[in-house]
């Protein structure tokens, strides 16, 4: 439970963080990978949907924490896949 508290909240973070990188025209991948760095998830994908068609998506970081292989928009998630 302890951890689904943290991750939802470090999901809200990047949400947020995404919305406002995108309203300044900032680079919101870097964002996204401090965040998930400092929160230890290895990865994460994200799609934002704008009248019901995808309008970006962003996949990033690795498969395994300690491994090489890098998610995808084809990666599928073992947990917390919402």
């Amino acid at each position: 439970m302890r951890m689904m508290k943290r991750i939802s909240f470090v999901l809200v973070l990047i949400l947020l963080s995404c919305l406002h990188s995108k309203a300044q025209g900032v680079d919101y991948e870097q964002e996204v990978s401090t965040i998930l760095k400092k929160a230890r998830i290895p990865a994460i994908s994200l799609v934002y949907i704008e009248k019901g068609e995808i309008s970006e998506s962003l996949s990033i970081g690795k498969k395994w924490a300690d491994g090489e292989d890098v998610v995808n928009s084809k990666t599928i998630f073992a947990a917390a896949s919402l």
